[in-house]
């Protein structure tokens, strides 16, 4: 579909390793987010305690004990960990589970 009509894409603009990778996550990496945010209220389902557990144990050596060792921002405007998934808690979920692109974060996928 991408190669055709509408959108055109050469396999110079998108490889065919990467063509076959994006396939499969739009086929099997997908993820129902209101299984863990309320659409409504951007409450995030789970224990607090295990995702403080799982925080301390993976994410702290980069982003500090208390989520503020990396400032996304400014010092003027600041934007932590914490400050970004409370704003937007579906993007916070997406990039724990798929990692940053052009960051060293790790993958998550393998968690429960």
């Amino acid at each position: 579909m991408l190669r055709d009509k509408p959108h055109g894409f050469s396999a110079k603009m998108i490889p065919d390793d990467a063509l076959a990778r994006l396939a499969a996550f739009i086929s099997r990496g997908q993820h129902d987010a209101n299984a863990y945010i309320d659409p409504e209220t951007k409450a995030v389902k789970g224990s607090a305690e295990r995702g403080r557990v799982m925080f301390q144990a993976v994410c702290a050596a980069c982003h500090g004990f208390d989520g503020k060792s990396i400032n996304f921002k400014s010092e003027e405007k600041p934007e932590f960990v914490g400050t970004v998934t409370a704003g937007n808690p579906w993007e916070g979920l997406h990039k724990v589970v798929n990692g940053q692109p052009g960051a060293p974060m790790p993958v998550m996928r393998g968690f429960s």
